[in-house]
């Protein structure tokens, strides 16, 4: 079986990540990744990010530029489902952080709307340009926001 081609260069996160700690010993580093892994490494990190709540409160944040110490989304704690104006707030949130957090993309758009029949979770979209390397593509990632429960971001593959 031939080895995949080569798409972009592995993230420092994904340098950095052990995925054998028990092994006794240390493989050769991960360097380069093919397309599949390289987006499922991006949807991991993406997840990451939209399940990392801020330790900081929205309006505080709204007074100051982010730094690494305001990693992640505002507290959904203030949201309420059925209210237009907090989706607003939401897009806005998300759009914010990946564009400080997550440099590979680029042109970034998120649109949130009701989920039909529940009390407590969003449908969202998030449209992205993925640059890095020699690679310029459009990516899309259907998100669901609970707000009772955190957000989870599910990987549309194309493949």
């Amino acid at each position: 079986m031939p080895f995949p081609s080569a798409y972009a260069t592995a993230s420092l996160l994904d340098r950095l990540i052990d995925l054998k700690p028990r092994s006794d010993y240390e493989p050769i580093p991960l360097r380069v990744q093919t397309r599949k892994a390289f987006h499922a490494s991006l949807h991991r990190d993406l997840e990451w990010l939209l399940n990392t709540r801020c330790p900081v409160s929205e309006t505080e944040l709204a007074q100051r530029e982010r730094s690494v110490i305001d990693y992640g989304r505002v507290d959904f704690g203030t949201f309420y489902i059925n209210n237009p104006d907090d989706y607003g707030r939401l897009k806005q949130n998300f759009e914010e952080i990946i564009t400080y957090y997550e440099p590979r993309l680029t042109e970034i758009c998120v649109t949130i709307t009701p989920k039909p029949h529940s009390h407590s979770q969003l449908l969202g979209l998030l449209e992205a340009r993925l640059i890095v390397d020699d690679v310029d593509e459009q990516v899309s990632f259907p998100i669901v926001i609970d707000i009772k429960h955190g957000c989870g971001v599910k990987f549309i593959s194309d493949e």
